[in-house]
């Protein structure tokens, strides 16, 4: 443990309260024997976090007592400071995992995944406990996005620019910038993969983390209070989308929906057209 707490004292004055809280959980994993590691990453493996930052921790128990440890995760949470609020939930994984985040009065956040695996890759993280040496610290082009990963990406994308036009047609305003929101989300993904970013999934967040340019025109993505103004950032959306599935066309792997863009972007250019609520 000796790495571990040499890490934790490294950390700026500025970090004092989310060093309490790491040293909180490091302590609860030690005394747990069915935690097998404890990781940390995103700002705090970069080494740019500031007091406003929360703490993306993972957590490994052993399979045959997941349940067990999961009903003891609240109740350290809550032991770590003063808790405000927490609430966790499943996530649909390929393993069982779990989502828990607390808030707690000094406005610290932790946010805690705990799941199980006999060997686990991870990428970009500090590992605070790991007695068995259960967790493997990789490059981050391990876990680059697979090609049919980047295919849903872009096909979400357009399913999502398709719902715009039909929302605009019925001039259901937050129902098409919502969808809106959802194409953009992609499209930062699509676009972080282009800039070589590592861990594109997380798109706009990938981004900023890694200090990469963004689109030109990415200000055209944000529209007013109207339906007209919708449609033209989804128009904009298209046709960056467009260009980016151009560009990721010339890697083999990539097996992109370029029928779906053709379609969608002809029929957000008729939705005005079809939908006499465009003004």
């Amino acid at each position: 443990m000796g790495d571990a707490v040499r890490w934790l004292e490294q950390l700026p004055n500025e970090l004092g309260a989310q060093r309490h809280l790491l040293q909180g959980l490091l302590d609860w994993c030690e005394r747990e024997d069915d935690v097998r590691w404890l990781t940390v990453g995103c700002s705090f493996e970069r080494g740019n976090a500031d007091w406003m930052s929360d703490l993306d921790v993972a957590i490994g128990v052993r399979e045959e007592h997941f349940e067990e440890a999961l009903g003891r995760v609240p109740e350290a949470l809550g032991d770590l400071g003063d808790l405000v609020e927490s609430y966790d939930y499943l996530l649909p994984l390929s393993f069982p995992l779990r989502r828990f985040f607390a808030q707690y009065r000094d406005r610290t956040q932790v946010d805690l995944t705990v799941g199980f695996a006999p060997v686990v890759n991870m990428s970009r993280v500090v590992v605070l406990y790991d007695p068995e040496g259960a967790v493997h610290v990789v490059g981050d082009e391990a876990l680059d996005p697979k090609a049919d990963e980047v295919r849903t990406w872009a096909c979400q994308a357009w399913e999502a620019l398709a719902n715009v036009g039909k929302y605009v047609r019925r001039s259901s305003y937050w129902e098409a910038l919502d969808q809106l929101h959802e194409a953009r989300f992609n499209l930062f993904r699509l676009w972080a993969l282009v800039e070589q970013v590592p861990q594109a999934r997380y798109g706009v967040t990938a981004l900023i983390d890694s200090e990469a340019r963004m689109p030109g025109g990415i200000r055209r993505s944000i529209p007013g209070a109207s339906l007209r103004e919708v449609l033209a950032a989804a128009r904009y959306v298209a046709s960056t989308l467009t260009d980016l599935q151009r560009l990721l066309s010339s890697d083999e792997r990539y097996e992109l929906p370029d029928d779906f863009a053709v379609f969608v972007t002809a029929d957000l250019a008729r939705a005005e057209t079809d939908a006499p609520s465009v003004k």
